[in-house]
């Protein structure tokens, strides 16, 4: 009883004898409970429901509704079901002191009764419930801790599962072009298979890292350790001229720092974009934007420029030679929402319902043999909806994906 004061505690006494009434009332009064008063069962049931008590004294012999249906019906109860019930009884055949167990009570006092006794034993009963309740807290408190811990579980094994095979693709792309460039170093050779396998390590290389910078992303996500800095952002200045409005991506492998109107923090954009803009020549698709100049949103540009990485790189990834991915945007009351729309080779509808779940197993090879662990697309999740955003996709398999996305806007 040490967080429960007997102040804050409500008895209802319910006994059909005023005296017994009057008696209870004035000691548990005196001893500092709140205490109501019921003459008989109708009445009690409506005490109960709109005072809701912490505990209940009650008479077996009353006319109308006994205390035994009385009982049972306030066990009946969603509001009341809860409420221990404590009975005063004559009657001491045991076979009535059973079937007040039997509808619910929890305990008896037999008449006449004691006050000590009376009190000792609402003492005793409102404990056991504080303990029950105190119980409860600790089981619903283990319980999320379990599933934190589950949730911990998937975590570590989707983080391992991509090490050992993600990673080990990448390096044994890196390895084996390595070996191949050191045996044709020390003979003639045609320069374009140098050239060729030169842009192979590259790639890989970029691939790799970039799955690396996912996975320590990731893992600070995990732990919490990712600051949000909102600021006004120009989603039109994020990219490059090459990716204008209905600008095909030219043929020209480089890129220059003047193209990109970003301050100096965010350089690594350029790197970032000039990988996609190079995965994209590779396989001959068309990028191209249609996003309007001062489209402004409140975001965080590190974790708006992971976002765009990894959507647009899923989008190349999946787009077949040849096609097209379109980057578009529209206002919605308060938001801002970016799409991000190719021809490729789409998803199966089932696969749409899992697709956002750490422990799902869908994995899909792109298009030019490329890797996926469907990791950029949880951590885009993640990111968009600490920016109180939304992420959704609509896919039909050889029919194309829109992945799109939104985010406050400024």
């Amino acid at each position: 009883m040490e967080s429960m004061t007997q102040k804050t505690i409500t008895v209802l006494v319910v006994d059909d004898n005023p005296t017994n009434l009057n008696v209870l009332f004035d000691y548990l009064k005196s001893s500092g409970f709140k205490t109501l008063i019921a003459e008989n069962g109708e009445e009690a049931i409506c005490h109960a429901e709109r005072a809701l008590p912490d505990i209940i004294l009650m008479d077996i012999m009353m006319p109308g509704l006994d205390g035994f249906e009385t009982c049972h019906r306030l066990k009946q109860n969603q509001l009341t079901m809860h409420i221990p019930v404590i009975f005063m009884t004559a009657l001491y055949e045991t076979q009535n002191i059973i079937r007040g167990f039997n509808v619910g009570g929890v305990d008896y006092i037999t008449k006449p009764f004691q006050q000590e006794e009376v009190l000792a034993r609402i003492k005793k009963e409102l404990m056991i419930q504080q303990q029950k309740k105190e119980l409860m807290t600790l089981n619903t408190q283990l319980t999320q801790l379990n599933e934190t811990l589950r949730r911990l579980n998937q975590t570590k094994d989707k983080f391992f599962s991509i090490i050992a095979h993600d990673l080990r693709e990448g390096f044994s792309t890196l390895f084996e072009c390595s070996r191949i460039i050191a045996q044709s170093s020390s003979k003639p050779t045609d320069g374009n298979i140098i050239q060729t396998l030169s842009q192979e390590m590259m790639i890989s290389s970029q691939n790799t890292f970039r799955l690396m910078e996912n996975l320590l992303y990731w893992a600070r996500i995990q732990m919490a350790t990712i600051d949000y800095n909102p600021t006004p952002i120009d989603l039109y200045a994020l990219f490059p001229k090459t990716f204008q409005t209905n600008t095909p991506l030219p043929v020209q492998n480089d890129l220059n720092q003047q193209d990109i109107n970003l301050d100096d923090t965010h350089e690594h954009a350029l790197d970032h974009l000039s990988v996609l803009k190079y995965k994209a020549q590779r396989k001959d698709i068309q990028l191209t934007h249609s996003i309007e100049p001062q489209t402004m949103v409140i975001a965080d540009i590190q974790m708006v420029d992971v976002i765009l990485r990894n959507l647009i790189s899923n989008a190349v990834k999946f787009s077949n030679p040849k096609d097209h991915i379109t980057i578009s945007s529209k206002t919605q009351d308060n938001n801002v929402m970016v799409l991000i729309k190719d021809s490729g080779i789409g998803m199966p509808s089932e696969v749409l319902d899992i697709i956002f779940n750490i422990d799902s197993k869908y994995k899909r090879i792109g298009t030019s043999g490329e890797q996926g662990s469907c990791l950029g697309l949880i951590i885009c999740k993640e990111l968009i909806e600490k920016q109180n955003g939304q992420i959704g996709i609509e896919s039909k398999e050889n029919q194309g994906t829109t992945v799109w996305f939104t985010l406050p806007k400024g």
